[in-house]
């Protein structure tokens, strides 16, 4: 079956674009059904006392203070349908367990999971919000930061704390995130479902 997609450029840390990005969608395709909040950054931030502000900042405005903004968006425009929608956050092995030198992302994939789970609650019972938390995936981000010299990440070190001992395909986490959006999944709200080779086990 053919899929007609089409892109539509956004700057999720700013709320103005999301807005703009949601009302073109729904001018362009008359509804808004499903929405998958999936921006996110990771940069070096080293210890806590380390982390500077800047650094901070930027990685909650898209991680976090984004996914609230796009949902602040996309909710309206999905009760103005009358069918209601599903949403699905994307979260990270990050949000359930602390890993060092990256506490602001750690923060941050924290609080998706709660905003999640707020939205899940004020949402209901017309749209569902659910969240995936992915373990290592096989992208040219992690590969990128692996073999940086001086990002002090060993891709082989990590994987030895996941029990599959295999980074996941993208296609293993669309595979979740589609499901969650689709009818199959119609009583799931508020879910945290984790998608991570057994990482938040170790």
């Amino acid at each position: 079956m053919a899929v007609k997609s089409e892109f539509f450029q956004c700057d999720v840390a700013e709320e103005q674009s999301i807005q703009e990005t949601v009302h073109g969608i729904v001018e362009r395709f008359g509804r808004l059904d499903i929405a998958h909040n999936n921006a996110g950054i990771s940069p070096d931030t080293g210890l806590i006392v380390d982390c500077e502000r800047a650094v901070w900042d930027k990685i909650l405005a898209v991680n976090l203070t984004g996914m609230w903004m796009c949902m602040k968006h996309q909710a309206p425009a999905m009760m103005a349908s009358g069918h209601g929608g599903a949403i699905c956050n994307m979260g990270s092995g990050s949000s359930l367990k602390g890993l060092p030198e990256i506490s602001a992302y750690v923060a941050s994939k924290h609080g998706v999971v709660g905003l999640t789970k707020v939205a899940a609650l004020e949402f209901a019972p017309h749209i569902r919000v659910n969240v995936v938390c992915p373990g290592p995936t096989d992208t040219p981000g992690i590969r990128t930061k692996s073999e940086s010299s001086d990002a002090g990440f060993s891709l082989d070190e990590f994987m030895k704390s996941v029990p599959l001992r295999r980074m996941a395909g993208p296609d293993e986490l669309a595979q979740a995130v589609v499901w969650l959006c689709s009818d199959e999944a119609s009583y799931a709200t508020g879910a945290i479902v984790s998608i991570d080779g057994g990482l938040v086990l170790s």
